[in-house]
């Protein structure tokens, strides 16, 4: 099995607002289990004051997180919105070769964000 392809997003969320992301996050989740076949690992992490999130997503390559970010971008609406929990993304990290494809979509979604990556794997396994 080749190496997996991760993306890790890191969110500021808004004063309040960890119900919401946690919520809008069983919604996603419920969403890429479900049409995501191909997603290894899709799971969240807050900080202990609730006041950010990361998002971790193991993908077996970077055309499985191209889908996922196409898929999203039909889907995903007010996350940022004046009701919505998140603030801003903070940063993005990447594992894994992306492509020119995914490297561009994710840095068009994401203007100004710190992006990290590290696309040569020195070795490892997947289960």
């Amino acid at each position: 099995m080749s190496e997996p392809f991760i993306f890790i997003g890191t969110h500021r969320l808004k004063e309040g607002k960890l119900e919401a992301a946690r919520g809008m996050n069983q919604w996603l989740t419920e969403l890429v289990e479900s049409n995501e076949p191909r997603v290894i690992a899709f799971n969240a992490y807050a900080n202990d004051d609730g006041t950010e999130v990361s998002v971790v997503q193991v993908h077996p390559d970077a055309d499985s997180m191209l889908f996922h970010m196409q898929l999203l971008s039909q889907h995903m609406t007010g996350a940022y919105a004046e009701e919505g929990p998140l603030d801003e993304t903070t940063s993005i990290q990447l594992y894994g070769e992306p492509g020119d494809t995914v490297l561009e979509m994710i840095k068009q979604f994401n203007p100004g964000v710190p992006l990290v990556v590290h696309p040569h794997g020195l070795g490892g396994f997947t289960r």
